[in-house]
Formats: C-alpha cells, sequence, structure tokens
C-alpha cells in the first residue's frame, strides 16, 4: 500500500482530487440533498430534493480509474461517507491507488479525509453512535471495522465469499453483510466485532437493510429473484418473497413508517413496493430509468429515487400514487447508488 494513503490523511480540495463544480458551497448547503455516486465518472452528483435538480459535483478522482460505489451517512447527517474502489481491481492490490473511503462534509460538499478500510471497498455502513464504519471487503471475503474518530482498523472479521451489503441494526447491536457467491448473511456482534452466524438466502444476495424498529431485515437476491424477509431476534429468515425471476434485484430501502419496502429491480427496470404486512407487491415501470440498482425514500416518506445505472439518470417516483413524476438526466455515468440526507 502506498505511503501517501496512510491509516486517516485528511485532504485539502483541489483540482486533482476532489472539488465542486457548479454552484457555490453555501447554496449547495441549503436545504435536504440527495446524493449519487458515479461508478465510472467517479465523481458524486448533489440534488436538490425541493427541486430535484442537481445543483453540484463532487470530483472523487480520475474517471474509469476512482470507482464511488457504496453511500451511507452518519448518523449526525453531517458526514457523507463514499467507498471508493480501483479500477485495478482484482488484479495486484499494491497498484491500486484509489482505494479508501471518502468523507464528505455535508455543509460544504468538500471531502475532508480519506480512511483506509480495507481491500476492495465497496459497501459500509456506520454504527448509530457514530464511533465505528464497518466496510465489506469484496475482493477479500470479510468486513473491516473502522475506529472514525482514530482512522485505524480495529478488526477484520470473516464473511462470506465476494461480500458487498452492509447494514446496522438500529439498536446498534448487529451488523449483516452479504455476500454474492456463498448466498449468505453474515451476524457480526459489534461488541465483539466477531461473527456470531452465517445464514443462506437467496442466490446472489446484494442489498440489506434494517426496518426502522429494528424488528425486521429485508436482504435483495438478485439471481434468485427474490426479497429475504429476516427476523433478527431469531437471526435467520422466516418469509420469501418472490419478485419474479426477470427482477434482478439490487437496491433496497424501507420507507420510514416501515409499512413499504422499496426493491430497485436492475432487470425489470423497475421499482416492487412490497407492502411489509401483506406482502402485495406493486410494481413501478412506467418512465423508469435502466438498470436501476440504488434505491431510496426522503426521510418524510414522499419520495422515493433510484440510481439507474446504464441511463445515467436519476427517477424520481411519487411513494403516494406510485407514479413517476421525474427524471433527472445527466447525473453522471454509471449512477450507483443514491442515499438522502435529512
Amino acid at each position: 500500500m502506498r505511503r501517501w494513503l496512510g491509516i486517516l490523511l485528511a485532504v485539502p480540495v483541489c483540482a486533482s482530487f476532489a472539488g465542486l463544480a457548479g454552484p457555490a458551497p453555501a447554496d449547495v448547503a441549503a436545504g435536504p440533498r440527495a446524493f449519487v455516486s458515479n461508478e465510472f465518472s467517479g465523481d458524486i452528483a448533489v440534488i436538490d430534493v425541493a427541486t430535484d435538480r442537481i445543483v453540484g459535483r463532487v470530483l472523487v478522482g480520475p474517471a474509469g480509474t476512482a470507482r464511488p460505489r457504496g453511500l451511507v451517512l452518519s448518523p449526525d447527517g453531517k458526514t457523507l461517507f463514499a467507498a471508493v474502489t480501483d479500477a485495478s481491481y482484482g488484479q495486484n492490490e499494491t497498484g491500486r491507488r484509489w482505494q479508501f473511503i471518502a468523507a464528505l462534509d455535508i455543509a460544504t460538499s468538500r471531502i475532508t479525509a480519506r480512511y483506509v478500510c480495507g481491500s476492495d471497498p465497496e459497501r459500509m455502513a456506520v454504527t448509530p453512535d457514530g464511533r465505528r464504519l464497518y466496510c465489506s471487503n469484496e475482493d477479500a471475503s470479510g468486513a473491516s471495522v473502522l475506529d472514525v474518530a482514530t482512522g485505524k482498523v480495529v478488526a477484520t472479521v470473516p464473511t462470506g465469499i465476494e461480500p458487498e451489503g452492509v447494514a446496522v441494526s438500529p439498536d446498534g447491536r448487529w451488523v449483516y453483510v452479504t455476500a454474492e457467491t456463498s448466498n449468505t448473511i453474515t451476524v457480526i456482534n459489534t461488541r465483539t466485532n466477531r461473527a456470531v452466524k452465517n445464514f443462506v438466502v437467496g442466490a446472489r444476495p446484494r442489498i440489506v437493510a434494517f426496518a426502522p424498529d429494528g424488528r425486521r431485515a429485508y436482504s435483495t437476491a438478485e439471481t434468485g429473484g427474490t426479497l429475504s424477509v429476516i427476523d433478527p431476534a431469531r437471526q435467520r429468515p422466516v418469509r420469501t418473497v418472490a419478485l419474479g425471476t426477470d427482477s434482478k434485484p439490487v437496491g433496497v430501502a424501507v420507507a420510514p413508517d416501515g409499512r413499504t419496502v422499496y426493491v430497485a429491480g436492475g432487470r425489470c427496470n423497475c421499482v416492487l413496493a412490497v407492502d411489509a404486512a401483506s406482502f402485495k407487491i406493486s410494481t413501478v415501470v412506467q418512465r423508469m430509468g435502466r438498470r436501476p440498482w440504488g434505491v431510496a425514500v426522503t426521510a418524510d416518506g414522499k419520495k422515493i429515487y433510484t440510481a439507474n445505472g446504464r441511463s445515467d439518470d436519476v427517477t424520481v417516483i411519487d411513494a403516494a400514487s406510485l407514479r413517476v413524476i421525474r427524471t433527472i438526466a445527466s447525473v453522471g455515468r454509471g449512477p450507483h447508488t443514491v442515499v438522502v440526507a435529512r
């Protein structure tokens, strides 16, 4: 690993690493914002939730080399963390310059620090107290545990093969990590940073999300075309919801009231809204972008956003009517993940 990466490096914003194109930082900071990582253009788009317009763009690194993918917000809403990996992943690790977690200050839309968080980080989650960050190391079958205050990796936990999705339970006690190749979820006890259980879910699980009350978790299975409903009290799936073999579900988000689970269907170019009580499915297909991978819902539960990886845009859906109300074009190349800040 190159020395300049270090364990934690605060960096000034400059054209060669991170910057802001567009409105001044004060304008960018005003009001709720959505953030979209663009895997192939090496940047993060900033969207004004009130107007659904792009109001800024944060450069992470060179397009085609630095690949921002997973995004997560700190519990206080002040920092956006972005998992960045090098385009050379899967090759010689020593040649990976762009492999870190970038910390973006929400108020200024500036990248203020980089954290080393294991090999090939793809997605991550932050504990409710904001002290620990867990990131999946896709090519190393493990999850790294980062102490945010010191910037040090304090533990590495073995997981299934090709880990991706990471979620922390609302009470901060458990971390779930999906593994695409072994079709498993690893349960990590945050008090000991040890894996306490592995259980099988659908084929090629991608993303996992907890309900706001922590009583359920939901995991998509891309190849299996299913949504696993998990009981955290028993640490096992209690139901499998068939979404269709042609749906290829990836992203998943739970409404703030916990009543609806939104799933991004990458192959069907749709959003599947699953009733958390009856498991009835309503499908949004009209005017959707191509290959929606990421999905997020606003804090008030009124709007849903999808990051569409093949049409380079974001679809905005009215949650009440389940109708597409807007397409935000030219978001970037390869939109991967979308999150909404309060």
